[in-house]
């Protein structure tokens, strides 16, 4: 649908607009932009931009428009969870997506490079912008309800811990070496797949990168992490700053686990 024109809420049309980015973007640079219509290529007005500075009223027939507002991206249907929009970066597919709890504001999904090109230890650029590689602690709380397997060759990693002998390890699935894995079961503590981490983190690195068939276990951020305070249920540790190179890691697990690696 599009916004209705009335007497003085259209601040300009823009002929020739290649898609709706562009028109969005048109409208964040126009001072007093607050709302767009884009006309799509049936319409008779075709990739026409209008900006408007007020939308009040909506003409649902409009079947070849698209109004939006400036500072909003659109979600495809398919890509919206829950009421949340989840995009995984770097054309990774996104396989699964575990329910939300009730007072749990954090999400947790399933990443994943369907041409297995991407190292186990840069399996992080494949989550939804702004997401990290979900920490033991993590897993555990927000698996409930997610009824979901994977064939092992697929693998779920989580956070990359330095173990206590020499190198890093992900939280891993399936340490239970069973063929299928389900994500509603928890999973002991564990470095299993040899991952890296900066040699200041770790007295030793791994490579990092003979396991490209895993995928990525990737969780939102916690709005609590980095407030000082440890908060229940999904913190470890929490020091109050954005750095890797203490004990505790920006997303509040320690960085060395006391058990399990």
């Amino acid at each position: 649908g599009g916004c209705k024109s009335t007497d003085h809420n259209v601040i300009e049309a823009i002929p020739d607009t290649v898609n709706i980015s562009q028109c969005r973007k048109i409208c964040a640079e126009t001072d007093g932009c607050e709302a767009f219509t884009f006309l799509g290529e049936d319409h008779t007005l075709a990739n026409l931009c209008v900006l408007y500075s007020s939308c009040e009223d909506f003409d649902d027939d409009c079947t070849e428009c698209t109004t939006g507002i400036p500072n909003c991206e659109p979600c495809k249907f398919s890509e919206t969870f829950y009421g949340v929009c989840t995009v995984c970066s770097n054309d990774a597919l996104l396989l699964s997506y575990a329910p939300p709890l009730s007072g749990q504001s954090s999400r947790m999904v399933l990443c994943d490079d369907p041409l297995d090109k991407t190292c186990q230890s840069a399996q992080v650029t494949l989550c939804p912008a702004g997401y990290h590689l979900c920490s033991h602690l993590e897993f555990i709380t927000l698996n409930d309800k997610w009824n979901f397997s994977i064939n092992k060759n697929h693998r779920p990693v989580g956070e990359i811990y330095c173990r206590h002998k020499s190198g890093a390890g992900h939280f891993t699935l399936g340490y239970n070496g069973l063929s299928n894995i389900f994500l509603n079961i928890d999973e002991s503590m564990n470095c299993w797949y040899a991952s890296s981490r900066p040699h200041s983190q770790c007295t030793a690195t791994a490579d990092g990168c003979d396991q490209k068939h895993v995928s990525a276990l990737c969780c939102s951020p916690n709005p609590k992490c980095g407030n000082g305070a440890v908060d229940d249920p999904l913190e470890e540790c929490d020091d109050g700053n954005d750095s890797d190179d203490d004990d505790c890691l920006t997303t509040c697990t320690w960085r060395k686990p006391e058990s399990g690696c």
